[in-house]
C-alpha cells in the first residue's frame, strides 16, 4: 500500500474518511505493514504484506465464499495452477504451462474478450481504475502496465487464488494497490475512480442491485463500469455450477435483462456488445453445442454472419435478442450518467 490511496479510503463500518496510518513499516516499494485507524468508530484495519484488510467482520456469505474458493482451487486438484509460470501467463495460457486443453481454451476466451474491452475503452494511461473480484490480479497488472493507477479488490488473500498473487507482478516493478473487502460494501469515497472493471465477477454478487449501486457511487460522472466474461442465463439455460454452490461459492444465473436493470437503477447507461469469443465462433462456424435446435440456429446465424451484408443486422440481433434465448455472455460498457 502507498500513502496516496489513503485519501480515497473510507471506513466500511461508519463510511467516514480520514483514516489514520499507524505503526507503518516500509520497503522500497510500499508500506508493507501498518494499521489504518478510524477515529469516529475506533475500528482498526491491518495492512499485512502490502494488502489492506477491511474484512474485519465479513458476512456469512463472504466467509463461505472465501472457504469455497480455497476448496475449489487447491494444489491437489489443480497443481499446474499453483506455479508462477502459469500465473504470469494469464490470461493467455498455452500448452507450455498447462496440459488441460479445456482450461487453455477457456482462458483464451477470457483473453479475447479482455483484448476487445481494451480496444473499446481506449485507455489514455492516466485513468484511475478499480477492479472488482480481481482474484489473481492478471487484469489489474495489465492496466498497471499501461500506466493506469489501479486497485485490485477481492475477498480472497491466498496466493494463486487471490490478492497475494499480485506479489509476482510487484517484484517485476508493476505496482497496484490490493484491498480485501466486500464488493457490495466498497471502502472508497464517492467519485474516486474513472473506471470500475470486472471480469467473470458480477454473477457472484448475491445482490446485483447493491453491487451496481456501489460501482456507481465510487465512479466519477462519465466514468465507465466495464463488465465482461460473465455468465448470462438464457431462456433454457438456468443450470449453474452445482459444485461451486455446494462449496459455498456464490453462483447466480442472472438474465441479460436483470443485468441491464441493475445497471440502469444505479444510474448507468449500459451498452451491450457481442463478445469476441462469439465473433470468432461465428466466423469459424464452430461452437460446442448439444441441443439440436441450438446447433441448427447457430449454423444459420454463422452463415448470415459471414455474409457482410447481414453482419450488422446479425450483431444487433445477437446482442439484443439472442441473449434472452442463448445467454451468450455479458460484455457491457456502462457509462455513469451525469447527475446534478
Amino acid at each position: 500500500m502507498r500513502d496516496s490511496i489513503i485519501n480515497k479510503l473510507i471506513c466500511p463500518e461508519c463510511s467516514t474518511g480520514g483514516l489514520l496510518l499507524q505503526n507503518a513499516k516500509r520497503d522500497r516499494l510500499e508500506i508493507t505493514d501498518a494499521q489504518l485507524f478510524c477515529a469516529p468508530c475506533h475500528k482498526s484495519y491491518p495492512i499485512t504484506n502490502g494488502i489492506i484488510d477491511f474484512l474485519n467482520r465479513p458476512s456469512e456469505t463472504v466467509r463461505n465464499e472465501i472457504s469455497g474458493w480455497r476448496k475449489y482451487h487447491n494444489p491437489q486438484r489443480n497443481p499446474e495452477q499453483f506455479r508462477n509460470e502459469w500465473l504470469l501467463k494469464l490470461p493467455r495460457i498455452d500448452v507450455s504451462v498447462s496440459s488441460d486443453t479445456e482450461s487453455v481454451k477457456s482462458w483464451n476466451h477470457h483473453a479475447d474478450n479482455f483484448d476487445l474491452a481494451l480496444k473499446q475503452i481506449a485507455l489514455k494511461g492516466n485513468e484511475e481504475i478499480l477492479e472488482l473480484g480481481a482474484g489473481r490480479c492478471w487484469a489489474t497488472a495489465a492496466f498497471a502496465r499501461l500506466g493506469c493507477t489501479v486497485t485490485a479488490l477481492d475477498v480472497v488473500r491466498d496466493k494463486y487464488i487471490g490478492l497475494e498473487s499480485g506479489e509476482e507482478y510487484l517484484t517485476s516493478g508493476v505496482f497496484f494497490e490490493r484491498i480485501l473487502a466486500d464488493m457490495e460494501r466498497l471502502p472508497f469515497a464517492d467519485r474516486s475512480f474513472d473506471i470500475v472493471f470486472s471480469t467473470a465477477t458480477m454473477h457472484h454478487a448475491p445482490d446485483l442491485d447493491r453491487l451496481c449501486a456501489e460501482a456507481g457511487r465510487v465512479l466519477r460522472p462519465g466514468g465507465h463500469f466495464v463488465a465482461i466474461n460473465d455468465t448470462v442465463a438464457g431462456l433454457f439455460d438456468t443450470a449453474q455450477d452445482l459444485e461451486e454452490i455446494e462449496l459455498g461459492i456464490n453462483e447466480h444465473a442472472y438474465s441479460i435483462n436483470r443485468y441491464k436493470q441493475a445497471m440502469k437503477r444505479a444510474g448507468f447507461s449500459p451498452k451491450l456488445f457481442l463478445p469476441e469469443t462469439w465473433r470468432k465462433q461465428l466466423e469459424g462456424c464452430s461452437r460446442d453445442l448439444r441441443n439440436p435446435l441450438k446447433i441448427i440456429t447457430f449454423k444459420i446465424s454463422s452463415m448470415l454472419w459471414r455474409n457482410r451484408y447481414f453482419r450488422s443486422t446479425m450483431e444487433y440481433f445477437l446482442v439484443n435478442w439472442a441473449q434472452l434465448i442463448w445467454g451468450i455472455g455479458l460484455h457491457a460498457i456502462a457509462v455513469k450518467l451525469n447527475k446534478k
